[in-house]
């Protein structure tokens, strides 16, 4: 990867999850100005697909032995895992035993509730009780009411966040970022989830994600 900018900027990961940062530091005249950063990467697209036909009905989450499960099983500042988002999920999910039955159920509910709607103000942020509140938003929106839900219902569930490569496409500009979630089975392992692809595509299933 290779950035151009007339900006010092300078490379970096996160302590937490390891990912790697660009940190642009320009003065106050480029800062007035506004200044253009240009990434050239290449990619190598390859599909994330679980066979969820196979997997047995009883399959749950065991997240004792793994920390970083149980941190997707925490709050976030804008994701909380009480007052609507877990009454939501125990309506959803009541009387289900099944990790993978619970996680169509809410899917099923997101994707039939929420409509992909980027009109006015307050969608793009990711925040889960604006999202169930407004039932419209963008793939930010979505995925932050299906994260919060799963684990509102003891399911470890994480954002994920990427580029959309067009299939017909091998080279070119791409105009924005695009998001889904990802849940953990045991014994299966993530299983990638794109909520407000599927709202805009009912024929799409649970068990469908591109990933790059």
């Amino acid at each position: 990867m290779r950035i151009e900018c007339p900006v010092s900027f300078s490379k970096g990961h996160d302590p937490e999850y390891g990912n790697p940062y660009a940190l642009f530091s320009p003065t106050a005249a480029q800062l007035a100005a506004g200044f253009d950063v240009m990434v050239h990467f290449t990619a190598t697209r390859l599909e994330h697909k679980v066979d969820l036909v196979s997997v047995s009905s009883t399959a749950t989450s065991n997240t004792a032995a793994d920390p970083l499960l149980q941190r997707y099983l925490e709050p976030d500042k804008l994701v909380p895992l009480n007052g609507v988002i877990a009454e939501l999920a125990r309506e959803h999910t009541a009387r289900n035993t099944s990790d993978i039955v619970k996680a169509r159920h809410i899917y099923d509910y997101v994707v039939s509730t929420m409509h992909y709607d980027k009109s006015g103000e307050g969608w793009g942020r990711g925040d889960a009780v604006w999202a169930c509140t407004s039932k419209r938003g963008n793939c930010t929106d979505f995925h932050s009411l299906f994260i919060g839900m799963m684990r509102a219902s003891g399911i470890p569930a994480r954002f994920e966040i990427g580029f959309p490569l067009p299939d017909a496409k091998a080279a070119g500009e791409i105009p924005g970022y695009h998001c889904w979630a990802e849940f953990y089975v045991n014994g299966i392992g993530w299983i990638p989830v794109d909520a407000s692809e599927g709202s805009k595509n009912p024929v799409a299933t649970i068990s469908l994600a591109l990933t790059t």
